[in-house]
Formats: structure tokens, C-alpha cells, sequence
């Protein structure tokens, strides 16, 4: 089955309003083809929530508008039947011990804030099929991986 993982780019601009117009072209793209062919699949890391996320917090603008694409999208006939929304975090102390270097903050309450905002735009978001994991709770990769698929094969 033909996998596509994606990341959002970051976005190029020579102003802060540039950057927010060529934002929301991008993110409206995106959330409008969320959707997969059969025996398809998508994975986004962060996809559209990292902008309503980031923008607020780096480039001084809400990013708010997201969920308004995601309401205008979800009026289309069979909008978000397979599209599936994981939020998937762990503790603070175990991002903070993060040996990759990628992450954005590295003091606590930076990435108690970051969490936050993303745990808000999770609840903000329209998409129905959605699911928040914290893997500190689970602790092992394969109950992580179980307890999708079961999401899933519910929704079906």
C-alpha cells in the first residue's frame, strides 16, 4: 500500500504578511487533500495544527484560521470519512531528554506551553476520527501502534 509522509514546510516570505498569504494557501491546500485514494495513506507530522501552534508563538499572527478551513472542508460530501487525527505526546521530562536536537524549545515550561497549545488545537479541530495518546502512559510502542489500529478498525 503507497505510504506519503509529509511535514509543512516552512513557509518563504520577505514579509510577515507575505508569509501569512502564502501560509494560508498552503494549509487550505493541504487540509483540502486530506483525503486518500483507496488503499492510500497519508501521514502528516503536525500537518495544519502546527501552524495554529507556531504562527502565534514565531511569527507574531493567529493560526486560528485552520479551523476554519477544516469547518468550510468538512460541508463537502464525505469529508473526513478516512482521515484520522493522532495526537501522540509524552511527558515533558522525556521531550526535554530528546537526543535528535529537533526539537523548538528545551526548557520546561517552553515545552509545557508548546504542549498545551497543541493539546488546544487538537480540541479545536474538526476532524471527527481523532485520537490523543500519551505514550508515557502507554510505554510501549506496540500497545501505541494496537490502540490506533483498534481506532481505526472502529471507525470502519
Amino acid at each position: 500500500m503507497p505510504v506519503t509522509i509529509g511535514h509543512a514546510q516552512k513557509i518563504p516570505g520577505k514579509s510577515k504578511e507575505e508569509v501569512r498569504r502564502l501560509s494560508e494557501v498552503y494549509y487550505g491546500n493541504l487540509i483540502a487533500n486530506l483525503e486518500t485514494q483507496p488503499n492510500e495513506v497519508k501521514i502528516w507530522d503536525r500537518a495544519h495544527l502546527g501552524e495554529a501552534v507556531y504562527s502565534p508563538l514565531y511569527r507574531n499572527y493567529s493560526g486560528d484560521y485552520v479551523f476554519d478551513y477544516e469547518a468550510m472542508h468538512a460541508m463537502t460530501d464525505g469529508a473526513f470519512k478516512d482521515v484520522y487525527l493522532f495526537f501522540i505526546y509524552d511527558y515533558i521530562g522525556n521531550v526535554i531528554k530528546r537526543d535528535d536536537g529537533l526539537g523548538f524549545s528545551s526548557k520546561e515550561d517552553d515545552i509545557q506551553h508548546e504542549l498545551d497549545l497543541f493539546q488546544r488545537a487538537f480540541t479545536l479541530s474538526k476532524i471527527p476520527n481523532k485520537l490523543m495518546i500519551n505514550i508515557g502512559d502507554i510505554g510501549d510502542e506496540q500497545k501505541v501502534f494496537e490502540l490506533i489500529l483498534k481506532s481505526i478498525g472502529e471507525k470502519e
